[in-house]
């Protein structure tokens, strides 16, 4: 997994490896992450698991990446907004970059 920082600039770190646990009716892919270099700003904790949905805005122009952590296994979006155990960001990239 490789997460990309912005502040004064761009900085991309390896904070472990990826593997999809699967999709839920929903459609979301649900995951874990191993081997976690654990970093406080991101994840406090030494265990990893996350869902994501992609879906496009009006007319494809963007593309929307909701994606959510939590300490134990997640099947949902909003087991992300959990401040303790959880957390939830949404990305957005213009569809033609």
């Amino acid at each position: 997994m490789y997460m990309q920082f912005y502040d004064t600039k761009v900085e991309t770190k390896e904070l472990g490896d990826v593997k999809s646990d699967g999709v839920t009716d929903d459609g979301m892919v649900t995951f874990t992450v191993t081997n976690w270099k654990s970093d406080p700003n991101i994840w406090p904790f030494d265990t990893l698991h996350g869902v994501y949905k992609e879906s496009f805005g009006q007319e494809n122009i963007f593309k929307f990446l909701e994606i959510a952590f939590g300490k134990d296994k997640i099947t949902s979006l909003d087991q992300g907004l959990d401040g303790q155990n959880g957390k939830y960001w949404v990305g957005v990239k213009c569809g033609g970059t």
